[in-house]
């Protein structure tokens, strides 16, 4: 589902970061990798030890709004027929869950120095992960008239979708946008066409004999 674009970040790091949904669930299959060398046009920047965001997802003020305006509007509509409707207060019910659920800070932190990542909720681990499962990427949406607007997001297995930059028409500017976070947060970058050149592959999944080795290690005999 689409995410809309957090209401309040907090940014710290030992780099500059530049600033800032939708996509299929966190735990989604990241798409056909196309490994392809950054361009050697820039000169790439110191990369942080640790990045850290902590953010309020914008359902938060989502959820204010609307439970403000049934309640207006339950106010003035009890004032005409003296009698509540089921619809207002269904409205209030949706607004103040939509409030409670997403009133936990959390916190995104990439660990560079151990090659991991952290999503916390409310101070609690959620999820830790190495940085192959962590991404940025750029994401279409097309409009009725078939027109497409894009939009910047960071995902990953187990994490909620970030959104980084508003829809936007202008892919050249979203692209460079998405190009210059992933650099310098160090993350893989993906187009948003699966399969696509324009992919940046930075931290490679290890191969799955590797993984099985790592598992069963214990148990492997020479």
């Amino acid at each position: 589902g689409r995410e809309g674009h957090p209401g309040r970040m907090a940014l710290s790091g030992l780099a500059r970061t530049a600033p800032g949904a939708a996509l299929s669930s966190a735990g989604s299959r990241c798409p056909a990798l196309r490994p392809r060398s950054e361009p050697p046009r820039e000169r790439a920047l110191p990369l942080p030890a640790v990045f850290v965001m902590e953010y309020y997802k914008d359902m938060i003020w989502k959820g204010a709004l609307l439970f403000l305006a049934s309640l207006v509007a339950s106010i003035f509509y009890f004032r005409a027929t003296k009698d509540f409707s089921v619809f207002f207060v269904y409205g209030m019910l949706s607004g103040l869950w939509l409030v409670v659920s997403n009133v936990n800070k959390r916190r995104l932190l990439i660990n560079h120095l151990k090659g991991i990542y952290q999503f916390y909720i409310k101070g609690i681990l959620w999820q830790e992960g190495p940085l192959h499962q962590i991404y940025v990427r750029l994401v279409a949406q097309r409009d009725a008239y078939g027109k497409l607007f894009y939009t910047l997001i960071i995902n990953g297995y187990r994490l909620e979708v970030l959104t980084l930059a508003e829809l936007s028409d202008k892919f050249e500017q979203i692209q460079a946008l998405g190009h210059r976070v992933a650099r310098n947060l160090n993350l893989n970058y993906f187009d948003y066409e699966d399969v696509s050149l324009r992919h940046v592959i930075r931290h490679m999944p290890p191969e799955k004999y590797e993984e099985d080795e790592a598992e069963n290690g214990e148990n492997v005999s020479v």
